[in-house]
């Protein structure tokens, strides 16, 4: 059987899909989906896009075709109050209208499984989990931490609900496939009792771009001016600031290094303008004769994330604090942008399985210290050393061959699977 890949269509959160390439992304993870999208339509094999948007004032849903972007996009409104058959009918309905054929000769990626459980069974698919599953994070930590970790209590237990459903949907639907960036999630759905051969690795799509001159904002162009050859710029970057990021650690450490006379800048950088209360809490940390030496802002573009990387090179440290993280995607941006970057090591972040045991430190503040310290003296945050063993695993070209091999692996299993249930019916 020739093994031509099958074509594919992209479902992603309506409200994570951007207004343009270089917009600020909501979530990290949006960045995984887009280059999904893209290696697809480079490979010709894209159909187009279905957004899904919940709409709490709908009784039924309903389905609008529009270009977004460039690309053929259906966005389908619904809500989880809706009968699981008129969501899986509409979700059908969008499929066929982006593929005018057999609807079992393509395969349908979800971003996540938030809607996985209206998927048409007799349609292929895979799809990523992306945000930490609320059971895992509770078995390393708590019930109490998980309610601080996702801001409300109602959260959790909804997410509870939500991802079981999920995994019943993929223990009963062996057409669905786990297309998996993170040994954490692996793990974890394979103890659930998700077969190994429905789950596919691929190399995580962390791909840095060159920037030109970039306006930065007034206040962090003027924080960035006049950096002398001695001082050291420590930066966090996040989509959002929470209890996950853990950014008091590093706040912690520079308040340390400036005792052992270190003279540091920090710069951290995440959530909105309604999450001002969250940075002023991160100021009350800091002894006001210190605060000079720190600066908290929105969550950057990315255009604007590149050009701090860019003015970082050789000048400071990325330091990745995270408690509990599926991936790390701004970090591995960073350190694959020139910027020396250090790692918690720790099974519980995914990303340091990339890193060299010199770029690791145990996650507690002494230990940052006498990292950021050893990193300062011996001046090696200023080489290429962690840049150049991190780009040796993740690149442009081994995710795109990752993932088609992946693509190509699923191609044929629904191949054979198809050629078995012709030849059985004759």
């Amino acid at each position: 059987m020739e093994n031509q890949l099958l074509p594919g269509i992209v479902v992603l959160n309506r409200n994570y899909f951007p207004d343009s390439e270089m917009s600020a992304y909501k979530v990290g993870a949006t960045h995984f989906a887009l280059e999904i999208i893209k290696c697809l339509n480079e490979n010709g094999s894209l159909l187009g896009i279905i957004l899904y948007k919940r709409d709490e004032t709908l009784s039924e849903p309903a389905i609008k075709n529009e270009t977004l972007n460039g690309y053929n996009t259906i966005t389908l409104f619904f809500n989880f109050r809706m009968n699981d058959e008129s969501v899986m009918e509409a979700i059908d309905r969008a499929i066929v209208m982006l593929y005018r054929s057999e609807t079992d000769n393509l395969i349908v990626y979800y971003h996540t499984d938030t809607i996985i459980q209206y998927h048409p069974k007799h349609i292929p698919a895979c799809l990523t989990h992306h945000g930490p599953f609320v059971e895992d994070f509770i078995e390393n930590y708590s019930l109490i931490e998980a309610y601080k970790a996702f801001e409300s209590n109602e959260k959790v237990h909804h997410m509870l609900e939500q991802q079981k459903r999920g995994l019943t949907t993929l223990l009963s639907n062996e057409n669905i496939f786990v297309l998996q960036h993170s040994n954490m999630q692996s793990r974890f759905l394979r103890n659930k009792g998700i077969r190994q051969d429905l789950i596919k690795a691929i190399i995580p799509p962390i791909i840095p771009i060159t920037v030109s001159e970039v306006n930065l904002g007034e206040k962090l162009q003027y924080f960035l001016k006049n950096i002398s050859e001695n001082e050291l710029i420590l930066t966090s970057n996040a989509a959002r600031i929470d209890y996950f990021k853990n950014m008091d650690l590093l706040i912690h450490s520079a308040l340390e290094l400036t005792k052992k006379n270190i003279p540091v800048k920090v710069i951290i950088t995440g959530g909105s303008k309604v999450d001002e209360h969250k940075r002023e809490a991160l100021y009350k940390l800091i002894p006001e004769n210190l605060r000079y030496r720190f600066m908290f802002t929105e969550k950057l573009s990315k255009l604007e994330l590149y050009a701090l990387f860019k003015i970082m090179k050789r000048k400071g440290i990325f330091v990745f604090t995270s408690r509990y993280e599926t991936l790390g995607i701004t970090p591995l941006e960073a350190v694959l942008s020139g910027v020396c970057t250090i790692m918690p090591d720790s099974d519980l972040v995914e990303a340091s399985r990339f890193f060299p045991q010199k770029y690791k430190f145990s996650p507690s503040l002494e230990m940052l210290v006498d990292k950021l310290n050893e990193l300062y003296f011996s001046k090696d945050y200023k080489t290429n050393e962690v840049n150049n063993y991190v780009g040796s695993i993740i690149s442009e070209e081994n995710f795109k061959k990752s993932f088609i091999n992946m693509w190509s692996e699923i191609t044929t299993i629904v191949n054979e699977k198809k050629y078995s249930k012709s030849a059985s019916c004759k």
